[in-house]
C-alpha cells in the first residue's frame, strides 16, 4: 500500500477473499470531483478554470488513486461564492491542504485543464465497484481504507441505513449503506459522515429518517441530508455504480 495521506457523509476492510474486490480501485484511469459547469462556461470568459483543492484524504486503496475531501470552485478561486465541499476520486499533484491562489490560476490546487490523472478532465467520480452483501464485509472493508488514510479507527462505530428510492433517473433504487464519522479536519470544526453504497441486505439497520431531496454530485455520488440520533446531518454517499 502507498502513502498515508486524506458538511456531508460518504459511503467502503478488505478480508482476503475481498482482496481482489478493493483493488478494482486502481482499475479506474479518471479522477473528479463535483457538479461541473462545463458547458455554462464554454463559450465564456469570465470565470477561472474549475478548481479542486485537495483537504484530506478519506480512503487509500491499492493502486494511484484514492478518494479524498475536496471543496469544489466551479468558477474559478476567484468566485468562492460558488465553491462547496466535495468528493474527489485521482491523487494530488501538491501535496493537501491545497488553498487557492490569487488571479486567474488555481493556486496549490487541482486544476480542470491539468488533472491528477492527466488524461481525461470530464471524467465522472467512478462507483467503488465493492462487493458487500454483509454489514461485516463491508465494515472490514471499509476500515481498511481508512486506516490506510490515516485514521485511527478503534472508537468508530459503523451504522447501516437504507435510503429510500428518490425515484431519480440517475438513481432509481433503495440505497443502502454503511456510514461512519470522521472527525473534523479542523479543531471545533463539525464533523463529516461518509457513506458507502453497499448490496442490498436483510440484516439489521439503524433508525434514521431521510426527507429532504437527495442531491445527486457528479458521476457516482450523492449528498444525502438526514435525521439520526436526534441530529441533523449531512454526508456523503459514493455509490456502487
Amino acid at each position: 500500500m502507498r502513502k498515508h495521506e486524506f458538511g456531508w457523509l460518504i459511503v467502503l476492510v478488505l478480508v482476503a477473499t475481498n482482496t481482489a474486490e478493493a483493488r478494482r480501485f486502481s482499475y479506474h484511469r479518471t479522477s473528479s470531483c463535483g457538479d461541473s459547469r462545463e458547458a455554462d462556461r464554454e463559450n465564456t470568459t469570465s470565470y477561472g478554470p474549475t478548481c479542486y483543492c485537495l483537504q484530506q484524504m478519506f480512503l487509500n486503496y491499492p493502486g494511484p488513486y484514492d478518494l479524498w475531501e475536496c471543496i469544489y470552485y466551479p468558477d474559478g478561486c476567484d468566485h468562492p461564492e460558488t465553491a462547496e465541499a466535495d468528493l474527489y476520486y485521482g491523487f494530488p499533484t501538491n501535496t493537501p491542504p491545497q488553498s487557492c491562489g490569487s488571479g486567474e490560476g488555481c493556486g496549490t490546487c487541482e486544476s480542470e485543464y491539468e488533472r491528477a490523472s492527466g488524461k481525461d478532465s470530464k471524467a465522472d467520480v467512478p462507483g467503488h465497484g465493492l462487493n458487500m452483501p454483509t454489514k461485516d464485509i463491508a465494515w472490514r472493508t471499509f476500515e481498511e481504507g481508512l486506516r490506510g488514510a490515516g485514521f485511527d479507527t478503534a472508537g468508530m462505530k459503523p451504522a447501516y441505513y437504507m435510503i429510500p428510492n428518490p425515484k431519480l433517473q440517475e438513481l432509481n433504487r433503495d440505497v443502502y449503506i454503511i456510514v461512519v464519522e470522521l472527525p473534523s479536519g479542523k479543531p471545533g470544526g463539525t464533523p463529516r459522515y461518509l457513506g458507502l453504497e453497499m448490496n442490498p441486505h436483510q440484516e439489521e439497520l439503524d433508525p434514521a429518517s431521510f426527507t429532504k431531496p437527495v442531491k445527486l454530485g457528479r458521476g457516482k455520488q450523492i449528498k444525502v441530508e438526514y435525521e439520526a440520533s436526534g441530529e441533523i446531518r449531512k454526508m456523503y454517499v459514493w455509490l456502487k455504480n
